[in-house]
Formats: structure tokens, C-alpha cells, sequence
């Protein structure tokens, strides 16, 4: 079955739930993997596209974690894959609200996955690098640092998800730039690893 509609929009993320009920589907594993990004300094950017990005990967992502991870819970259990970033790690000069919306992602997971004790339902963040997608070209992205960094094959970053997801993992980094903004997150203020983040973010 297919189900068709912009999960940006609060009514199509309700009719899509409704819409797998309907058809007798049981979801034990939801991956939510819609999302966006935008380059641009807040205040000289397309606030719409910003609102609709905050929807997308924050309110859609966490209603549908919702709807369906309580009936998880009902049936037994379940398992969430939530696609966060690199970007969920400091904050993101020039970047800031995609930044931002991946943290919470990030946040969200972490703390979901903390309380499968009692939901019997694990939940994952997938953090990936640069990975080669249209992820740069839809965000205004493409002649920044990042964006010339040598991008992993999308199969590959989805099988390293799917089976963190399997063993019921908090977090799991994929690529190199990802554990190195992990690693010294740990170490640097965020003001410095802000002041990476921006230069990576700067169009050349």
C-alpha cells in the first residue's frame, strides 16, 4: 500500500496514521526519515521554509513517534529509527534552526530510548555525515566545506541504522566528520565547536 502527502502538514501526519489503521497494518518498526534543511542566517532567510522545516523534522517526527509508539507499547513493543545528523551535536552558524531541529531530534531519541525499560520500545538516532543525497542541493548547500567532503552511499548509512536500531542503541554516528564533531564536543565550549560548524557552513 502507498500513502501519499506532505508530512510537513499536522493533518497529513494524523491522516497517514489513520490510514495504516484502516489497512490492518501493525507497525513494530517506524523510521522516520522525512526531513529537510535550509542554509541561511536566520534573519535573512525564507521564514516559511524555516516554519515548515520545524514541522517537518521536530512536530511530525515526534507525533508520529507518538501515535505509533504507544500502540508499540500496547502490542508488546517496537522499535523507532529517527534519522538526526552531525548537525545535531553543537550548534550550526548559518544553519542554525537545521541545526537546531536535528538536536532535539537527537535529545528526543536518546530520551525515548531511556524509557523503553517501561515501553518495552527502543528508540535510535542515526547521526550521519555528508552523505550523498539531493540533502544539498534542496538546503542551498552545495559550495559550502561541508559539502565538498568526500559524502557516504546512502545503503550504507541506512544498513549502519538499521542494525544499531536492531540492538536497541541510543546513538549511532556514521562517518568520520561525525564522530570527530562528537569527540570534541566532549572537549570544546559550544562557542568553539559553533565557530567549526560556521566555517564549514560558509559558502566558498
Amino acid at each position: 500500500i502507498t500513502f501519499l502527502g506532505d508530512l510537513s502538514n499536522d493533518s497529513k501526519v494524523n491522516e497517514l496514521y489513520e490510514f495504516t489503521k484502516a489497512h490492518n497494518v501493525i507497525v513494530d518498526i517506524l523510521i522516520n526519515n522525512a526531513g529537510f534543511g535550509d542554509s541561511s542566517p536566520l534573519f535573512d532567510c525564507d521564514y516559511e521554509k524555516q516554519k515548515k522545516m520545524i514541522r517537518l523534522n521536530m512536530e511530525s517526527l515526534t507525533t508520529l513517534s507518538y501515535l505509533y509508539g504507544k500502540d508499540m507499547k500496547k502490542n508488546g513493543g517496537g522499535k523507532i529509527l529517527n534519522i538526526a545528523s552531525s548537525a545535531g551535536i553543537c550548534p550550526g552558524p548559518l544553519m542554525s534552526v537545521y541545526y537546531a531541529t536535528k538536536a532535539y531530534v537527537l535529545s528526543l531519541s536518546i530520551g525515548l530510548n531511556n524509557e523503553k525499560d517501561i515501553s518495552n520500545v527502543s528508540c535510535t538516532a542515526l547521526c550521519p555525515g555528508p552523505t550523498d543525497t539531493n540533502f544539498f542541493l534542496n538546503a542551498n548547500y552545495i559550495h559550502s566545506k561541508t559539502a565538498s567532503e568526500k559524502k557516504a552511499s546512502p545503503k550504507k548509512v541506512a544498513q549502519l541504522g538499521y542494525k544499531a536500531m536492531k540492538k536497541g542503541k541510543s546513538v549511532v554516528y556514521s562517518g568520520f566528520l561525525t564522530k570527530m564533531n562528537n569527540f570534541l564536543s566532549r572537549i570544546l565550549s559550544r562557542n568553539a565547536m559553533a565557530r567549526i560548524a560556521k566555517s564549514y557552513n560558509t559558502n566558498k
